[in-house]
């Protein structure tokens, strides 16, 4: 049997269907990068030595996700610089290496615990690229990648899910080889056969994301499409024609609806926070309880799964701001089904019609399809005395919409196109679900923030070049990515000065931006104190070769 005919299907894997109530869980991000304030680690041996988190409480942290609402917590065990939170055999670079618990703890281990204590489900993340191993990219780190995978999910119980970052190749250290690597195509160079074989046989039930269970739903914003399907062909792992980034991304978000294609679930990852790790310039700008509840409508409510980024600060323990915002988001997930007003089951299509109590108001509709077969509904629309309320062509895994206003009445109907069973659910939320707050993720409150867009007198595919009238002291720099043009995002950049126009000098070289295609939101980079009028800003390494770069806006954090 091949690849594809073993682990890809066009209905839910086992793993999916077993697991379809875990639909909100957590993604924690801690680590030595918690301690160099960096998204992705370089992967020097030297920073280990900064890892010490001297109040590190699991139990708080995880009872903090519970208040949450939400259901599991999914721990990046290794990330990108090899920095391993187990006392693992396969690299010196790990927890027992560091100051914490004089290099006698076991992360891994503190959560899993906590995870049990508190009744959530427990995953792991273990990166397969490593920035730190001097034999990344030959096949003996593969077998180091191997033995990693069946020491987590054979020493911390039961595994919900296995995550596998698309992260691959680049530079890093290497054992002191500070180079580039490439490591061709993923897919060939890891195994992913043998891998996800690993997988299936040390934890059967445990659903696998970025293999066949689960797929990246193209973004980190918190948002798919209304009409996301699960059905969807992954060229990174079958082969195929590789699309642009852009059409990858929007396949992703989408589904595709060419042959073949395989049930996999969007899940939606994204931070709460600016970026995964802790950076204490993001401290008041973390999503709000509302902004979580729209994200949650957004990914859950549109047939996805929501990963929300928990980001324990230095001492080890989630923040007392994120933890008032988790019990907002808790208790708002609470009106959001506050009191169920009608619930039908159907089977087959064409069009169902239910008598309601004329005096119960509802505002919330839930739509639930029987997937064991795969996505079968292809089009439906529920009316409320003739008038439509909510339509759309895919139900799937699940669909909610939150009306704009309470309504009543007494003649449902639901259509559908396909035939499936359906239930349909009815709620009234709670009459405070929707106070508006502003959004902070999106927004900065430094008042040393001047836009200086207005101001660029030159550009071209690759640079902008800015004169701000005057030199002017300034630490940083703020660039507002587009998100509708992925293709010229600068990844890599450079910066240079100068007061006349002619004399440049370098001010950043070799500097980029970790997770910008992922997370295009606003990019914020603290610079060394500077006085200058001109600044000049080079991309030279755009998401796609040869793409012209081009940005939302651009500014300044002044010091004058």
């Amino acid at each position: 049997m091949d690849f594809q005919q073993k682990y890809f299907q066009r209905v839910p894997s086992a793993q999916i269907l077993a697991q379809l109530d875990t639909e909100l869980y957590g993604l924690i991000h801690f680590s030595v990068n918690t301690f160099t304030n960096k998204e992705w680690g370089y992967g020097n041996p030297e920073d280990a030595q900064l890892f010490n988190p001297v109040e590190f409480d699991s139990d708080q942290i995880v009872s903090a996700a519970k208040d949450g609402g939400l259901k599991g917590i999914i721990l990046v065990c290794k990330h990108h610089d090899g920095f391993c939170l187990w006392r693992t055999k396969t690299t010196t670079h790990n927890i027992s290496n560091c100051p914490w618990r004089d290099g006698k703890g076991d992360m891994v281990r503190e959560f899993s615990d906590s995870c049990r204590k508190f009744g959530l489900k427990f995953g792991v993340y273990v990166s397969p690229w490593d920035r730190n191993s001097a034999v990344y990219g030959t096949p003996e780190y593969v077998k180091i990648f191997e033995e990693q995978i069946r020491e987590v999910l054979t020493q911390y119980g039961e595994i919900f899910e296995m995550w596998f970052d698309g992260a691959n190749g680049g530079d890093g250290w290497y054992g002191g080889a500070c180079e580039k690597r490439n490591i061709g195509i993923a897919r060939d160079y890891y195994n992913w056969d043998r891998i996800f074989g690993i997988v299936r046989e040390l934890q059967p039930n445990a659903r696998i994301f970025g293999g066949p269970d689960l797929r990246w739903c193209g973004n980190e914003r918190g948002h798919i499409p209304a009409d996301s399907s699960a059905m969807y062909f992954p060229p990174d792992l079958l082969g195929g024609t590789s699309p642009s980034p852009a059409e990858h991304y929007a396949m992703m978000q989408n589904g595709t609806k060419d042959e073949p294609r395989f049930f996999m679930v969007p899940e939606c990852d994204f931070p709460m926070h600016r970026g995964w790790f802790y950076h204490p310039e993001s401290d008041g700008l973390s999503r709000s309880a509302l902004t979580l509840l729209m994200d949650y409508l957004n990914t859950v409510g549109n047939g996805g799964l929501m990963n929300l980024g928990l980001v324990p600060d230095k001492r080890g323990l989630i923040t007392d701001e994120d933890c008032r915002k988790l019990r907002g988001f808790g208790e708002k997930l609470k009106m959001l089904r506050e009191q169920k007003v009608f619930e039908f089951n159907m089977s087959g299509d064409g069009s169902f019609r239910f008598d309601i109590p004329a005096d119960a108001p509802f505002n919330v509709l839930e739509l639930v399809e029987d997937i064991a077969n795969g996505e079968k509904v292809e089009e439906y629309s529920i009316k409320l005395d003739g008038t439509e309320l909510a339509s759309g062509k895919v139900i799937g895994v699940r669909r909610i919409r939150l009306l704009k206003e309470e309504v009543c009445g007494r003649k449902l109907e639901l259509t559908l196109k396909g035939a499936s069973f359906v239930r349909l659910t009815g709620w009234r939320a709670g009459k405070d679900l929707l106070t508006p707050v502003e959004d902070p993720s999106t927004r900065f409150d430094d008042k040393a923030l001047e836009d200086v867009t207005g101001k660029i007198i030159a550009s071209d595919a690759a640079t902008l070049t800015i004169d701000l009238g005057a030199p002017r002291k300034f630490n940083g720099f703020v660039l507002t990515p587009d998100p509708d043009d992925l293709e010229g995002l600068p990844l890599r950049y450079a910066i240079q000065i100068c007061n006349d126009g002619e004399n440049w000098e370098w001010l950043a070289l070799d500097e980029g931006f970790e997770n910008i295609q992922a997370n295009p939101i606003p990019q914020r980079v603290r610079l060394k104190s500077t006085s200058a009028r001109f600044l000049k800003f080079m991309s030279y390494q755009p998401v796609r070769d040869g793409a012209p770069m081009k940005i939302k806006a651009f500014a300044i954090l002044r010091e004058d």
